[in-house]
């Protein structure tokens, strides 16, 4: 994703993924959109908005404060003018 949250061992992590869980419990159909300004190599990370039952997690992650921009690639991702990657523009 252009956002990045916490790992579960992480501060935060467990709420994001109870977060996320409250969106799209295990078997949702999810639809992971990879950035094909940023295709990934074999240890990129993978650079994706991503929709689960029609709402964009990236957004509403950002939106909860679960997460935060990765920056480092808002130069060249396709997302980055997109109303939710409001810190790439």
């Amino acid at each position: 994703m252009l956002v990045f949250a916490p790992g579960l061992s992480e501060q935060g992590g467990q709420e994001a993924k109870e977060f996320i869980e409250d969106i799209g419990p295990a078997g949702s159909k999810i639809i992971i959109d990879e950035d094909n300004e940023r295709l990934t190599g074999k240890h990129d990370p993978i650079i994706a908005k991503i929709t689960c039952n029609g709402i964009n997690l990236n957004e509403i992650l950002l939106d909860g404060g679960h997460c935060m921009m990765y920056t480092r690639y808002c130069d060249r991702s396709e997302f980055s003018d997109e109303s939710w990657a409001t810190e790439c523009q």
